[in-house]
């Protein structure tokens, strides 16, 4: 396991925060990444008074980092699909 220090004394109390708070998080196979990602997509599409990274992270207990790649590359894959549609 490899820890990562900053030389200043309050960035040595973040990242050992952020540390801890990543050492609880699961770790998935590729299969639940998969059906976590769904469910993430429709939690966002489908409750937008509620869809910030934060409430998301609580609820699914899963890393910001992973509900911020997963609503992007949903977002990329629909502008691809409307632009593809727009131009037949």
């Amino acid at each position: 396991m490899v820890r990562v220090y900053s030389l200043c004394g309050t960035g040595l109390n973040q990242s050992m925060k952020n540390y801890n708070k990543m050492k609880n998080k699961r770790v998935l196979s590729t299969r639940q990444q998969k059906l976590l990602a769904k469910k993430i997509i429709e939690y966002f599409f489908n409750n937008p008074h509620a869809n910030s990274s934060k409430e998301m992270e609580e609820k699914f207990d899963i890393n910001q980092v992973f509900i911020r790649k997963t609503i992007s590359e949903e977002l990329k894959r629909r502008l691809n699909n409307t632009d593809r549609i727009r131009k037949t």
